[in-house]
């Protein structure tokens, strides 16, 4: 939570969890789950970020693998277009582009700000 104004303002809304049910979506949403490179990449890389992300909430230790995993992930859904060659499929190109672009930087973000880093006792 963020005090803005008086009113404290919910920052999960500002949380890559947001995105990466979208990759999962995405090729049935916008329509190229026709193409199988464009829906398993989708599909996959999202199903992996999900996964990583509960692994991330159900540990209490202090390192912070998952998040250079999911940001790595992120990465991969923004080349996975030019290297699978789905270029010419604009929605599963910048859906790609744009989500991976958004995970690449949150779990960077979360990285250089120290999330994950809990006290020892």
């Amino acid at each position: 939570m963020i005090k803005t104004r008086g009113k404290e303002v919910n920052t999960y809304v500002l949380d890559d969890r947001n995105f990466r049910p979208v990759l999962v979506m995405a090729p049935f949403m916008f329509g190229y789950s026709f193409h199988a490179p464009a829906l398993w990449t989708s599909v996959l890389v999202g199903l992996a970020t999900i996964a990583f992300s509960w692994i991330e909430g159900s540990q209490h230790d202090s390192e912070r693998w998952e998040y250079w995993t999911v940001g790595i992930l992120g990465i991969v859904a923004v080349l996975s277009p030019f290297v699978l060659g789905f270029t010419s499929l604009t929605a599963a190109l910048w859906t790609s582009i744009v989500v991976g672009v958004l995970i690449a930087l949150f779990a960077g973000t979360k990285l250089s700000m120290g999330v994950g880093h809990k006290a020892q006792y």
